[in-house]
């Protein structure tokens, strides 16, 4: 049995290896399996840098087979800046694929190959769908999507539907204009029939539900009844101490916090940093840390100084961020 400090080491909060569910990552996976229910062919799911969108990809790539009860293939892509050839697109889905030999062979060749590999896959799951997540979509150049809709023709043509979701910034919508003004109607309608924005958590009652998901719902070890909230404040929690005992704490902080530095994006709050912050909370304060029973405002002050929400928001004053002494109690 491996003891307290030994499951700490491992805990997904300490490795950062985890699927927390927002109510933004519920929310936008119910729609995509609805879409994937109405098979549509692909759909663009963009908003800020942070806010959560790779979260969201791996919470469904993690739960599609269950919450959904179908088994089909899923595969995710980060797309990155390189120059657009026909032999690198190849390559890389190929690659993401895990066909044996990506690099070997023309363009043509890998085409053919790809095509081949998917509709294997499609053969031994039982479905004729599958689906392809491309993370930073809004790299994707216009040549680039003319040779993903070749890839999805000779895929339909076999009887398989491609569903592509792009993930990817705002400025995707300035390239689905483009096409727009352009025409290019095939590639609209293949890969962009849906648009759905992603939002940070904008709600009192988004902080309240990822809340009680680090009380509640996320576990470890797996199959246990140790909540992460359970885990790190194992003696206080059998008290009644739940995170979102505190939420007006939080509330208060953020506001001190965004008045503070002068946030201008304080009605949309990253997802990636509200997780960040309630993991030094739970690192913190929890029985590894100061053994916290009481949360304060200023303790989750410090937590968002800390976390990087301050220094990763689009407006900061840089000269409170280095002069350190901005560290005061309320």
């Amino acid at each position: 049995m491996q003891s307290d400090d030994m499951l700490y080491n491992i805990h997904p909060v300490v490795r950062r290896d985890y699927s927390a569910c927002s109510r933004q990552i519920a929310d936008a996976a119910t729609l995509i399996y609805n879409w994937v229910e109405m098979a549509i062919p692909g759909a663009i799911i963009y908003g800020k840098p942070r806010m959560g969108k790779s979260r969201l990809i791996r919470f469904i790539v993690e739960n599609f087979a269950t919450d959904y009860g179908e088994n089909i293939p899923i595969y995710s892509i980060e797309w990155t800046t390189h120059p657009a050839k026909e032999n690198t697109f190849f390559e890389i889905l190929l690659y993401k694929f895990n066909h044996d030999i990506p690099f070997e062979g023309r363009p043509i060749e890998k085409r053919d190959r790809l095509r081949n590999l998917i509709l294997t896959i499609v053969s031994e799951s039982k479905q004729n769908k599958i689906i392809l997540f491309i993370d930073e979509a809004h790299l994707l150049s216009n040549i680039e999507y003319k040779w993903l809709l070749d890839t999805y023709n000779d895929l339909e043509r076999q009887g398989v539907i491609l569903i592509t979701f792009l993930i990817a910034e705002d400025k995707i919508l300035n390239t689905f204009n483009k096409l727009r003004q352009k025409r290019e109607m095939q590639i609209i309608g293949r890969f962009m029939t849906e648009a759905y924005r992603f939002t940070g958590f904008m709600q009192v009652s988004d902080f309240k539900y990822i809340l009680n998901e680090f009380d509640y719902n996320l576990v470890f070890p797996e199959n246990s009844e140790l909540s992460y909230t359970k885990f790190f404040f194992k003696e206080q929690y059998e008290q009644g101490f739940r995170l979102s005992n505190y939420l007006n704490e939080l509330i208060e902080a953020l506001k001190y916090v965004q008045q503070k530095y002068n946030i201008v994006e304080y009605k949309e709050v990253p997802g990636m940093y509200t997780i960040r912050c309630i993991e030094e909370i739970l690192k913190t304060h929890g029985r590894f840390g100061l053994n916290t029973s009481v949360l304060t405002t200023q303790h989750w002050i410090n937590a968002l100084e800390t976390c990087g929400y301050i220094s990763g928001s689009n407006s900061v004053d840089n000269e409170k961020l280095m002069d350190n002494s901005y560290r005061k109690e309320l």
